[in-house]
């Protein structure tokens, strides 16, 4: 393809304040038709023949993949007619995020530092975002996904919403700064990212095969130095970053024309009422039962935006779901089944409307569901209101674990007490669990040989465990297992389900696992033709499980696939 005029101008400008594109050239990273990693010194990613500068000649790249691994990239000098650069001489994974960064050196009284990233895969929400509000109204949490080294960084999505360029400094959300975007041999866009550092664009519109997507951000920072010697007055600091962009099945329509219903491609069961997410869901006597959940865009919060329906769907033939009472849309809630009946525990509302800013407040409501009378009763609320928990019976008493207390205006305060109830009784009360405490959040827990399992989920400080925590109740014994399979985004909005007796455990990577009979370790057992995760897995039909609903790498669900376990 041709470089694009305005792209080239519009970087001109952002770096130099002149349209004297000839200037505007950087460092970047991707790689060729054989996966090979590519770097080079360009004014775009398609002119790949300029000089190499004598800093990127010694510039290291890195490749990172499955979420925490780091490797250097061996690349030898290359000069051809098309390319003058830096190739590796084997291919790099697909998947990988290649990055690199390189001190250019003192121009005209500026230090330049540029930083250069492929995106071998791209997400659907910026970095450590579902649909799971953060500790604060209106702000994201952000980590750090691609580099070992400190800097500027761009991490990209695509979601219905939109393509996100999410921009990080040192780590932390840059606001203000300038990202422009060019699809292809579209037309540059630019966009100003927020206070979160995401700066927003349509969604791409490529049509069919691979299209290339670049974009540079720069960064000015008002700070005095010397390098090699030579005095600056300022740094600025630029950012590019390219990855490949498909539609599905060559579709040219933007992307919220494409995800107006999920399709039941998985099974014969009819979806939900519509896609949804961090609902509620539960069997009991056949029946299953989905409780509410999110159905707007990534990142968007309202009143418009929680279920309406509480819905049930018999697994024994049921073609059609029936509609139940639903006296609170809410999503982040948990749900769990014991003696017939359906209990509702905690979860978050929106009390804005579409288009204001979020205001977001967790409840502490308990409810119980009569199948037989088709009515709800409210039962002692939670000594504080809580969402993104989960909740398991065991043996008559419920344990609600995990989970945080948003309140509007105020940071989120972290539910650290383990709470148990017990349903046998009339009459209850919630009671903490002395032994345990764990401040965690979008876990999820189960029952293994009356043991409570608990799995995964983000800390307080932000990070994602993939550690498995078991309380014994029979002894009061506490103990560590091994860590649920996977890394990176795989131990965050699990989902886990006791069916016949044993445990079985799902996240994004979409492989099912199931606890061994001793207890010991984790057996893959089959994969979910579509990942997803903020999803449940519940009991299905003889030994089946049932994955409903949910959010993929691309989009809302609301089907419900089967799996039939492997013995």
């Amino acid at each position: 393809m041709k470089p694009n005029f305005l792209f080239k101008s519009l970087i001109a400008l952002l770096l130099f304040g002149t349209s004297q594109s000839c200037l505007a050239h950087f460092a970047w990273v991707t790689t060729d038709s054989e996966n090979r990693a590519l770097l080079f010194f360009g004014e775009s990613p398609d002119e790949r023949a300029y000089k190499l500068p004598e800093s990127l000649l010694k510039a290291k790249v890195n490749a990172l993949t499955e979420g925490k691994k780091h490797a250097d990239v061996k690349l030898v000098e290359v000069d051809e007619e098309d390319f003058i650069g830096r190739r590796s001489a084997e291919p790099v994974n697909p998947r990988a995020t290649l990055a690199t960064s390189l001190t250019y050196g003192n121009y005209h009284g500026t230090l330049l530092k540029y930083y250069a990233y492929h995106a071998g895969q791209v997400a659907t929400d910026p970095p450590r975002l579902t649909q799971e509000p953060s500790e604060q109204k209106g702000s994201k949490q952000k980590v750090s996904a691609a580099k070992p080294q400190a800097g500027l960084e761009v991490i990209p999505s695509v979601s219905q919403r939109g393509l996100c360029l999410t921009v990080l400094w040192q780590g932390k959300p840059l606001e203000g700064v300038e990202a422009t975007l060019m699809v292809g041999d579209g037309e540059s866009e630019k966009s100003k990212s927020d206070r979160d550092g995401e700066a927003w664009f349509p969604p791409p519109v490529t049509g069919g095969g691979e299209t290339q997507i670049a974009a540079i951000v720069g960064h000015e920072v008002d700070k005095e130095g010397t390098v090699d010697g030579e005095p600056y007055n300022n740094e600025s600091h630029y950012a590019t970053i390219t990855f490949m962009h498909t539609n599905k099945e060559g579709n040219t329509e933007p992307r919220e024309a494409a995800t107006s219903a999920a399709a039941n491609t998985h099974s014969a069961y009819p979806p939900v009422a519509e896609p949804v997410t961090s609902f509620g869901a539960a069997v009991s006597d056949g029946w299953l039962y989905v409780y509410s959940g999110h159905t707007g865009a990534a990142h968007s919060y309202s009143r418009e935006e929680l279920s309406t329906h509480f819905q049930r769907l018999n697994l024994s033939g049921g073609s059609a779901w029936e509609d139940l009472p639903c006296p609170r849309p809410l999503q982040g809630l948990a749900a769990a089944t014991y003696d017939g009946k359906i209990y509702r525990v905690g979860g978050l509302e929106a009390r804005n409307a579409d288009g204001d800013e979020a205001d977001l407040h967790s409840v502490a409501d308990f409810a119980v569901y009569d199948p037989k009378t088709k009515t709800w009763t409210d039962l002692p609320a939670l000594p504080a209101a809580r969402s993104s928990h989960d909740v398991v019976v065991i043996d008559g008493t419920m344990y609600v674990v995990g989970g945080w207390n948003l309140t509007g205006e105020t940071p989120g305060e972290w539910q650290g007490e383990i709470l148990t109830y017990d349903l046998s009784q009339e009459s209850g009360s919630w009671r903490p669990l002395e032994v345990l405490k764990l401040k965690r959040r979008a876990l999820s827990v189960g029952e293994h040989e009356g043991k409570l399992v608990i799995i995964g989920g983000m800390n307080e400080d932000n990070d994602i465990t993939q550690k498995v925590t078991i309380y014994d109740p029979a002894t009061g014994q506490v103990s560590d297992f091994a860590e649920f399979p996977g890394s990176g985004m795989d131990g965050f909005g699990t989902t886990a389900i006791n069916q016949g007796g044993q445990l079985y455990a799902n996240g994004l990577e979409g492989v099912v696992y199931r606890l061994d009979a001793a207890g010991q370790a984790w057996q893959p057992v089959g994969e979910l033709q579509q990942p997803r995760f903020f999803h449940q897995l519940v009991p299905g039909p003889g030994k089946a499980l049932l994955a409903v609903a949910g959010t993929s790498d691309v989009e809302h669900l609301g089907d419900i696939e089967v799996l039939e376990v492997a013995k």
